[in-house]
């Protein structure tokens, strides 16, 4: 008998062929269509191919058909945890994605734990490790990013995007989350957009939008607001209806309510500054008890020499550092650059020109320049009750009217006795007396 690899070669098999087989110790004869029959019907059940797939494929964490799965009505899940009954049209890739979850149907969860634990999140998209796991109540969303939407509640028709966005978020619906950690423990943050590295972070806001590194970090009762720039509000408290536009803008502000800060660092530590206009880098910067003010110019009503605003609310300081470091100047408009820089208890007062009332205050603790019109380059003192016009016009005494100054002093007859005045064009003079 020649050996087997003396035999001519095959042709291709037709299943008529007949072949030798050995069953329970006898030679038996059977053909080729006998082993197609015994791989269709008995070697793929042993890979878990059952009837319940409905045409569908599942394959284990190695790629390979090891294990039986319980599969959900029309379900895929690649990986290596079995499917839920209520995952209906849904598909898991990842190990652990989508385990133990419920509720779960039409969605996608791709990644390492992805949608793992999560309840009623049906018709959402969890895409990254651990993205949406423990989610509850975030049905119709797309989280995508590492942690993304991890342990969020109430978070439906929500987009979270970026490492952490939006994780531990609560009760927040309608919201766009994107950056790394943006949102993240927000809290009644519905309808906001927060765009940045931790924007919105730890925000209990609404309604809001908060768009730079930081910014609205920790706000608290910002609601309807927009925060636009690094640290924009960050750790702002009561700033609801609030627009800060600039680096630090609203910074640490507090009781900043319908207030309009603009400008690097404008309104940064402002407190009690609610229905207020900053205008200008560093203006209002620090500034307390300044509600319904209005300061515009760089520095305006902000630091200056060591010292903060205070006390200025109801006034407006319009110029660069107006106001700046002024206390209690409440009521009060200045006007011009540097006017009523450093001014103390000029409450009541309208100080207009460069420098004007700049001096009020600065000669000791006790003075005043309140009830007070100074108007002129330098003009005005550390004097209450009174009015001085013209440039370097200094009062000496309270309750003074002072006209022009030694400096600039102002046309004079008769030896000084009269003053020259014009009075519809023409020339008039009027006695002085001597007092």
């Amino acid at each position: 008998m020649p050996k087997i690899s003396q035999l001519p070669s095959a042709q291709p098999l037709s299943g008529s062929e007949t072949l030798v087989f050995v069953q329970g110790g006898v030679t038996v004869q059977g053909n080729a269509s006998s082993i197609s029959t015994y791989i269709s019907s008995t070697a793929l059940s042993a890979y878990a191919l059952t009837s319940s797939l409905s045409a569908y494929a599942q394959l284990s964490a190695a790629n390979t058909f090891t294990r039986t799965q319980t599969f959900a009505s029309s379900a895929i899940n690649i990986g290596n945890v079995s499917l839920s009954a209520s995952s209906e049209r849904s598909l898991f890739t990842g190990v652990s994605a989508g385990f133990n979850s419920s509720s779960i149907s039409d969605s996608f969860f791709v990644g390492y734990a992805a949608g793992s634990f999560a309840n009623s999140a049906y018709g959402s998209n969890f895409i990254g490790n651990r993205a949406g796991k423990n989610a509850n109540s975030a049905r119709h969303s797309n989280f995508l990013g590492f942690n993304s939407g991890f342990g969020a509640t109430g978070s439906y028709y929500s987009n979270f995007i970026g490492r952490g966005a939006g994780s531990d978020a609560t009760s927040v619906t309608n919201a766009n989350f994107l950056g790394y950690s943006a949102g993240k423990y927000a809290t009644g943050a519905s309808n906001s957009n927060f765009f940045g590295s931790q924007a919105g972070f730890g925000a209990t806001v609404s309604n809001s939008n908060f768009i730079g590194q930081s910014t609205g970090k920790d706000a608290f009762s910002a609601y309807q607001s927009n925060f636009f720039g690094n640290q924009a509000g960050f750790e702002a408290e009561n700033a609801n209806d609030s627009n800060f536009f600039g680096n630090e803008s609203g910074k640490n502000a507090t009781l900043a309510s319908k207030s309009n800060f603009l400008g690097l660092i404008t309104g940064k530590n402002a407190t009690n500054a609610s229905q207020s206009n900053f205008l200008g880098a560093g203006a209002g910067t620090g500034a307390s008890s300044a509600a319904r003010s209005n300061f515009i110019g760089y520095a305006a009503g902000g630091f200056e020499s060591g010292i903060y605003a205070t006390h200025a609310y109801d006034s407006n300081f319009i110029g660069h550092q107006a106001g700046g470091g002024a206390q209690y100047a409440d009521n009060s408009t200045f006007i011009g650059n540097k006017a009523g820089l450093l001014a103390q208890y000029a409450n009541n007062s309208i100080f207009i020109g460069t420098y004007a009332g700049s001096s009020a205050g600065t000669g000791g603790g006790a003075a005043t320049a309140n009830n007070s019109i100074f108007i002129g380059t330098n003009a005005g003192a550390s004097l209450s009750g009174c009015i001085a016009l013209g440039t370097n016009a200094i009062p000496t005494g309270t309750n003074q009217l002072v006209l022009g100054s030694a400096t600039y002093p102002l046309s004079t007859v008769d030896g000084g006795n009269s003053l020259v005045v014009n009075i519809n064009g023409t020339l008039k003079k009027i006695a002085l007396l001597s007092v």
